[in-house]
């Protein structure tokens, strides 16, 4: 007897788990569903906007100006190891390609990181990359706002989280084992209170 009141209360226990599991799992699946959505249409926003600076170039430094570089620590105050450091930096850049007698010139502002702490990151006369505007080449930036990359990213990861949270869903309903553990699961992380 005792044996038997046992297992019809481990019985119970087991399919409540499995009910909770499987309301938690179409709850997933409507909300992992919007979000693919809202990451489809931000992708193809994305892919559809046309960037300005959108042909990489070469850039030469004119001038820079930084502040004392400071150590980069982690989020308990620790020095990083090796120790890397943080510069503000002040950039004067010009397209390497305007060979006119007077080059445009840009200043930025740029973080720059490294180890070491003696000399600018970017000195005068280094070059580095530039994202130029094809339709005015004297127009150019040191960070590109081509948007397509990630657009594509989005287009790709929306339908798959949708298709994925679906099916997680239906196996959770169809199979008590896989709701009892999306249950268990649940219930774990509101404990932890992930």
């Amino acid at each position: 007897m005792t044996s038997r009141r046992k297992q019809s209360t481990g019985s119970k226990i087991y399919s409540g788990v499995s009910t909770f599991g499987m309301i938690m799992a179409d709850f997933k699946a409507i909300i992992g569903t919007i979000i693919g959505i809202i990451m489809i249409i931000a992708g193809i926003v994305f892919i559809r906007r046309q960037g300005v600076y959108t042909q990489q170039g070469t850039g030469i430094v004119k001038s820079t100006r930084c502040d004392i570089p400071t150590p980069i620590t982690d989020d308990q105050g620790r020095l990083i190891q090796p120790t890397q450091y943080r510069w503000n930096c002040t950039i004067t850049v010009y397209n390497a390609d305007d060979t006119g007698a007077n080059p445009t010139t840009k200043t930025m502002q740029k973080t720059l990181t490294g180890n070491n702490p003696t000399l600018p990151p970017t000195q005068d006369g280094t070059t580095i990359p530039i994202y130029i505007n094809p339709k005015d080449p004297k127009d150019f930036s040191l960070s590109s706002d081509d948007t397509h990359v990630l657009g594509w990213i989005l287009v790709i990861i929306g339908p798959i989280l949708i298709i994925g949270t679906i099916a997680w869903a239906y196996f959770a309903t169809k199979y008590k084992i896989i709701g009892a553990y999306e249950g268990v699961r649940t219930g774990v992380d509101m404990i932890r209170g992930d």
